[in-house]
């Protein structure tokens, strides 16, 4: 699990594999319009000019996965939660 952890961590091809199938395949099971190339550019280059809520929801996702990265060694709490909650619906 540590191993996993510090790749992950450390911004490695698994990481944006995970960033990536991890945004992309809960937003499609919602009905998103993004196609994984669409995906895919969102990750790389920010890019928010599709005129879509699925883009920016797209781009929350990964923040979200990031902030998980960054407190994975912290317990689990209520007011965690809600943080992740706002960074998962917080519009730009």
């Amino acid at each position: 699990m540590t191993n996993i952890k510090n790749e992950l961590i450390s911004h490695s091809n698994l990481y944006v594999w995970t960033q990536i199938n991890f945004a992309y395949h809960p937003n499609k099971i919602e009905d998103s319009k993004l196609s994984k190339d669409q995906t895919i550019r969102i990750f790389e280059t920010n890019d928010l000019t599709m005129d879509s809520d699925d883009a920016l929801e797209t781009q929350n996702h990964f923040r979200l996965f990031d902030y998980m990265l960054k407190t994975v060694n912290e317990p689990l709490s209520k007011e965690m939660m809600i943080q992740m909650n706002m960074i998962l619906k917080e519009i730009i």
